[in-house]
C-alpha cells in the first residue's frame, strides 16, 4: 500500500488525530523492519581466460541439491537471481554437451547483495555423441536446422586415409546465427579437421533455443567426427559429417584449460610472494605422488546404482615443496555434494612433486580431477552389498 493510500484510508475512517499518528508511526516502524530484497549477481568467465561463458544455464541450488531458481548467462557472461531464504547455496553452470560445473556460495539470506566472478571450466560430457543425439528435439537448446549444410571432409585427410574428430563449443544467437567470437574449439585431432568445421559455421543454419516461447541464445558443445567408411557402410548421428561414426569416449576428453590456446607471458617477480605459474609455463609440471590423504566418504542410500561413478574437480596452488596451499583450494565441480566435500577435506593432505622452472621448484596452479567407482552386488542369502569407496577404484 502506498503512503497516499494509507493517508486516504485514515481520513475516511475519521480516526482521531492521536490514534492516527500512532497508527502511522506503527506502519512506518513495520516498514522499516522489512528486509530489503537482495540480489545474487555474477559473471561467468571461461577458466584461465577473460572470455565470457555465454548463454549457458545457471541454477541456484541448495547444498542438498534442491533447485531454487534458474536463469542463463548473457552474451557477456552476466546473470542474477533474487536472494533466497537463509541457507547455504551453490550455483551450477551447464548446457547441452557441457559437464556441469558447480561453484560454492557463502550462506545467503533475503537481504544478501552478492556480486561474484566465476572461472568456469568448459569440459565435454562423457558419451558426448549419444548425449547430443538424444537431445535433438529439445527446444531448450539450439539445434542444427534440417536444411543446414555440414563440414566437408578435408581432401588432404581423405586422400591420405586419415580420420579424426573435433569437439567445439559454439554460441548460437537468438536469430540462429553462430557467434564466431564466442566459439571455442575444445579438441581437434588435426588442424585440417578444425579448419573444416570453422569454415562450415559460416554457412550453417541453426534453429534458436526456445524458452517460454521466446528465442534465446544457447551454447552447445558439439562433436564432429570424420571417419572413412568401407563398402558404403555408414553409422549415423545428429551432428555427423560425411562418413561419420561414433567418437570414442577417450577422444572427447578436452585438454586441460592451461594447455588450450596461447600460453600467457611469465608472471612478473614480486617481493611480497613468489609468483604462481600455469601448467604451460613450467617444465615439468606438478605431479601427484603418494601422500597420507585418506578418502573419508560413503555414498548415501539411493546414490548407488549397479555401477556408480563419482567425479570431482578441484583447483589449487601447489607450493615449491609440493604441498597444496590451503587458502587456494576451491571446488570447481562435483557430481555429488558429499563426494565434493570429502575431497575438499582431503586436498590439504595431497602431495606432489613440485613444478620446476629452469631447474628450480616453483608454485603452480593445478587442476585436480579424480573419480571413484562404487559398485553394488547381490550376495546369496546376504542381500545387497556395495564396494568400499577408494581412490584406487577410478572410473
Amino acid at each position: 500500500m502506498t503512503a497516499a493510500g494509507t493517508h486516504l484510508s485514515l481520513h475516511r475512517l475519521r480516526t482521531p488525530s492521536r490514534l492516527g499518528a500512532t497508527l502511522c508511526t506503527l506502519l512506518l516502524a513495520t516498514a522499516s523492519t522489512l528486509p530489503a530484497q537482495g540480489v545474487i549477481s555474477g559473471r561467468a568467465l571461461l577458466a584461465n581466460s577473460t572470455r565470457p561463458l555465454a548463454c549457458v544455464d545457471a541454477t541456484l541450488r541448495r547444498t542438498n541439491g534442491g533447485v531454487v531458481a534458474t536463469t542463463f548467462t548473457r552474451e557477456d557472461g552476466t546473470f542474477e537471481f533474487a536472494a533466497p531464504a537463509a541457507g547455504r547455496y551453490v550455483v551450477a553452470f551447464s548446457t547441452l554437451g557441457m559437464a556441469e560445473a558447480v561453484a560454492p556460495l557463502d550462506s545467503l539470506h533475503p537481504g544478501s547483495d552478492v556480486d561474484r566472478t566465476f572461472a568456469v571450466p568448459l569440459n565435454a560430457v562423457d558419451s558426448l555423441v549419444e548425449r547430443v543425439d538424444a537431445a535433438r528435439s529439445d527446444k531448450r537448446f539450439s539445434q542444427v536446422a534440417r536444411n543446414s549444410g555440414t563440414p566437408r571432409y578435408p581432401a588432404s585427410e581423405r586422400d591420405n586415409g586419415r580420420e579424426g574428430g573435433v569437439v567445439v563449443a559454439v554460441v548460437v544467437n537468438a536469430d540462429g546465427r553462430v557467434d564466431p567470437a564466442l566459439t571455442s574449439f575444445l579438441y581437434a585431432s588435426a588442424e585440417p579437421f578444425e579448419a573444416a568445421v570453422r569454415e562450415a559455421f559460416g554457412q550453417m543454419s541453426f534453429e534458436p533455443a526456445q524458452v517460454g516461447g521466446q528465442a534465446r541464445c544457447s551454447l552447445l558443445v558439439l562433436p564432429y567426427i570424420f571417419e572413412l567408411t568401407t563398402r558404403g557402410a555408414r553409422r549415423s548421428s545428429s551432428y555427423v559429417v560425411a562418413d561419420v561414426g561414433v567418437l570414442p569416449p577417450t577422444v572427447v576428453v578436452p585438454l586441460p584449460a592451461e594447455r588450450r590456446g596461447p600460453c600467457p607471458p611469465l608472471p612478473a617477480a614480486s617481493d611480497s610472494a613468489p609468483p604462481i605459474y600455469l601448467m604451460c609455463q613450467v617444465d615439468p609440471d606438478a605431479r601427484e605422488v603418494r601422500g597420507n590423504g585418506v578418502l573419508n566418504w560413503e555414498p548415501q542410500a539411493g546414490e548407488i546404482t549397479s555401477i556408480s561413478c563419482f567425479r570431482v574437480e578441484l583447483r589449487f596452488v601447489v607450493d615449491a615443496r609440493g604441498v597444496p596451499e590451503p587458502g587456494t583450494i576451491t571446488l570447481v565441480s562435483a557430481n555429488n555434494t558429499g563426494f565434493g566435500a570429502a575431497f575438499l577435506a582431503l586436498a590439504p593432505d595431497l602431495r606432489f612433486s613440485p613444478a620446476r622452472l629452469k631447474g628450480r621448484p616453483v608454485r603452480q596452479v593445478v587442476t585436480y580431477r579424480e573419480s571413484v567407482g562404487v559398485s553394488t552386488s547381490i550376495v546369496s542369502d546376504m542381500g545387497i552389498g556395495s564396494s568400499t569407496p577408494s581412490r584406487r577404484t577410478r572410473c
